[in-house]
This record gives structure tokens, C-alpha cells and sequence, in this order.
């Protein structure tokens, strides 16, 4: 049993780690919390949110860490970073103290190393030691498992970040999600990507997995996607395409659990023919395509208006639907955001796996993330 989950050693943290770790964060006057993958694979959201509400501290997000907090918790800051929303990273960028969990501070994390600030002091806590100090200078190294080094903290720390730092993140909250109101609830067509990313968060399953891919999507889901209580979170850390397969592996794993992969017709195109095997093994994901007939992240590298730019990020418009039914699987096209819930529990009760192709605004691309000019 003890090599039936991952760590299967849980180590603490020196105890002198701890003791300089519970000073740096009663000194602290805006404290903020990084939850990363580390957090996932010791299976410690539970206790790192209870660590954020005794002593007060705002939690942002890798976008690995996704699912740590509920998107509804008050202390809730977002997913921070290159694909990142605007309100997580201004929350870090303002951070005095930060106390990182399970991870390691890279580049696409921290936005080319940009959000991190000089004068901020940094707690890192991570099961391996190598990673402490890789990329940005540490304070209080803390060398365990996650969510032991949480309980360690838990434990020793009492005093809570000051009252106006809070009332600050409540403010940047706010302003987060007046900015992006309007492309969450639109009802333009083609679709707004906002939009249907939003949808997307508020239609999945209660205790439903995401698995996502990357390039846009990992914008749009960082940006727009808001999960709660017993939802979770799969996305690619590397090459596009990801998705569709990894949204099977997730399947077998969890055959109880609503699986849905989300993932742009780019990304679609590369295992496409992966839906035969869902179909073989009655794997019942569901695929939401952002299908906006090109790879529009890639338009800038092309001469505007040249025939090089249209030829190679426009795609031909492929009937996504249709080619999920010649594999056997159910599929269904949308064009009004009015029509997605309809679709999707289409989906679930079709019995088998499915896609769902939206067709979205080829216009509309992910922008650029909030930050010191890089």
C-alpha cells in the first residue's frame, strides 16, 4: 500500500526551515502563496487552502495547479504566468513574501522570469532538493513533501497577513472579472474563445476532470476556465496535440469520473485518429474543440496579408463532427454559445465518445499576459 500513491515517502522539512519560514511569513505585510504541481501529486489542496485561510494569504496558480482552490474561495488569486490571467499576476508582482509549493519557478510560470519581484523573499518547498534555488534565489529553502512541509507550517505559524493586503487582492479580484465580463457573456458569433472557456468551467461535471492542451488553449483555460469543489485538472506541459491522448490515459484511470479534453482543431489534428481507439476501448471522453479553422497564435509570424501567412496558419474548414462520426463516436457542431449545453449533454448521453466542434472567432487571439515589459 505505501507504493500505491505517489510520494511514497512523505519527508519534513528541517526543523530550522520551519522556524525561519514561520518568522519570514509573520513579517510579512503582502504574502502571497505559489501552488504548483507539487501540490497535485502529494495530494495537498486541502491542506494548503486551510494554510491560506489560517494565516490569510492569497493562493495563486500554476497553470499545473489549477484546480488547488476553488475558484469562488475569497482568497482565490488565479492562474499566474505567460498563459496567465492579468489579476494572478498583478497579485504576484505585488508579493513581499512568497511561499512556493511544488514549484519549480520557470520561465513560463513566471513569464520569462518577470513576476517575481527583486525585493520579494522566497519560501520554496519541494521533495526534491535540486530544484530549490534553480531559478530564483531562495530565502527559506524547505526540502520535503509538500503536503507534509504544509502540516509543518500549519502547525508553527500563526500570525495572519494584514488586513488591507487583503481587502487589495479583493479589489484586483473584482476588477479581473468586470474586465472580462462582457467577452465571458457574449453572444457574438462566430464564438467568442472567451466565452466558451467560461462555459466549459461552469458546465463540467461536479467532480469532472479537464484535461487540456496547450498554445491557446492554455491561455484561454488559465484565463477564463474557474473550477470548484471536486473538479480537476490535467494540462500539457510540452508539445501540442497532447490532449486527446492524455484524455484517454485519464479515462482508464478514472472510468467514473466525466472526462473532458479541451483542445483547438491544431492541437485536434495531431492524434485525431486516437478517437478510434476511445471508440475501441469505449473510453467516453468528451473532446470540445476550439475550432476557429487555423492556428491563429502563429498568424504574427507571417507578413500581414501575404498568400506565405494565410497558407500556413489558415486551415481548411473540416467538418470536425462528421469525422468523429466516421470513427464511430458522436459529434456535433456549434455555432451559437446558446447551443453549447445542449451539446454537451447530447454528448453524455450518447453513450459514447464524443466532439463537440465550436466554431469560434479566428480573429479573436489570446493576448498577451499582464507584466513588466519583457
Amino acid at each position: 500500500p505505501r507504493y500505491g500513491t505517489s510520494p511514497s515517502d512523505r519527508p519534513m522539512a528541517a526543523s530550522s526551515s520551519v522556524a525561519a519560514a514561520v518568522e519570514l511569513l509573520a513579517r510579512a505585510r503582502r504574502p502571497v502563496i505559489v501552488a504548483g504541481n507539487g501540490v497535485a501529486r502529494s495530494g495537498a489542496a486541502r491542506e494548503l487552502v486551510a494554510l491560506a485561510e489560517q494565516l490569510t494569504i492569497p493562493v495563486v496558480m500554476t497553470l499545473n495547479g489549477l484546480a488547488t482552490i476553488a475558484s469562488d474561495h475569497p482568497l482565490y488569486g488565479g492562474v499566474v504566468g505567460e498563459y496567465g490571467a492579468d489579476s494572478a499576476n498583478a497579485i504576484l508582482l505585488g508579493a513581499d513574501v512568497v511561499l512556493v509549493a511544488g514549484s519549480s519557478l520557470g520561465s513560463m510560470t513566471t513569464r520569462n522570469w518577470s513576476l517575481i519581484p527583486a525585493a520579494a523573499q522566497i519560501i520554496q518547498v519541494d521533495i526534491d532538493g535540486a530544484e530549490i534555488g534553480r531559478n530564483f534565489e531562495c530565502a527559506v529553502p524547505m526540502v520535503g513533501d509538500v503536503g507534509a512541509v504544509i502540516g509543518q507550517l500549519a502547525a508553527a505559524a500563526s500570525r495572519t497577513a494584514p488586513a488591507e493586503w487583503a481587502a487589495e487582492i479583493a479589489d484586483i479580484r473584482a476588477g479581473w472579472r468586470a474586465a472580462v465580463r462582457e467577452s465571458e457573456t457574449s453572444d457574438a458569433m462566430p464564438i467568442r474563445p472567451e466565452r466558451l472557456f467560461s462555459m466549459i468551467g461552469e458546465e463540467m461535471a461536479a467532480d469532472g476532470i479537464m484535461v487540456g492542451d496547450t498554445g491557446h488553449t492554455a491561455a484561454w483555460t488559465a484565463r477564463h476556465i474557474r473550477l470548484s469543489g471536486r473538479q480537476s485538472a490535467v494540462r500539457a506541459a510540452g508539445s501540442l496535440g497532447w490532449g486527446l491522448p492524455a484524455s484517454l490515459g485519464v479515462k482508464c484511470a478514472c472510468p467514473d469520473r466525466e472526462v473532458i479534453c479541451v483542445t483547438g482543431d491544431a492541437g485536434f489534428f495531431y492524434h485525431i485518429s486516437e478517437l478510434e481507439t476511445a471508440r475501441r476501448y469505449g473510453l467516453k471522453v468528451i473532446v470540445v474543440v476550439n475550432n476557429n479553422t487555423s492556428m491563429n497564435q502563429e498568424a504574427f509570424f507571417w507578413d500581414e496579408g501575404s498568400a506565405d501567412q494565410q497558407k500556413n496558419w489558415q486551415f481548411h474548414d473540416a467538418d470536425l463532427a462528421e469525422i468523429a462520426r466516421g470513427f464511430g463516436c458522436h459529434g456535433a457542431r456549434v455555432d451559437d454559445p446558446a447551443d453549447f449545453v445542449t451539446a454537451l449533454d447530447k454528448a453524455r448521453a450518447s453513450g459514447l465518445p464524443a466532439v463537440i466542434d465550436v466554431r469560434t472567432d479566428i480573429a479573436v487571439a489570446a493576448p498577451q499576459s499582464f507584466g513588466p515589459a519583457l
